[in-house]
């Protein structure tokens, strides 16, 4: 594996915590904590399950998401650096920079939640011919 995080981040076929915010260091530095992204990218993992999926996260019984491997696969888990770097612009303060950061995140996460209706489409097909 590169020792470039951003060409790292890129050869992985689904990021894990760890490879998102190594990812979104080095493309855009900041001051927040690790604790911070790391809370973000676990309410991010529980609005796929919920709003995509449509059930409840795969948390435990008694916790939040502890799991490190993120669910979305390449090329489809760039929405989870998308909303971090969109949660620092916000979170930094940086409004007008927010706006189009979260834009592009919200036009992944669109893009993740029709190729799972695709999936789920192509695999009631298989099912009933």
């Amino acid at each position: 594996m590169s020792t470039n995080p951003v060409a790292a981040a890129c050869e992985v076929s689904s990021m894990t915590k760890s490879d998102v915010i190594t990812f979104v260091m080095a493309v855009k530095p900041h001051e927040l904590d690790d604790a911070v992204m790391l809370r973000l990218l676990d309410e991010l993992e529980e609005k796929i399950h919920c709003e995509i999926y449509g059930k409840a996260a795969r948390a435990q019984q008694y916790g939040a998401v502890t799991f490190e491997q993120l669910s979305a696969p390449a090329p489809y888990d760039g929405l989870y650096w998308k909303y971090l770097v969109a949660m620092v612009d916000f979170l930094t303060g940086n409004h007008d920079a927010y706006a189009v950061s979260y834009a592009h995140f919200q036009s992944a996460y669109a893009d993740y939640a029709r190729y799972v209706q695709r999936q789920r489409g192509r695999k009631k097909r298989q099912l009933c011919c």
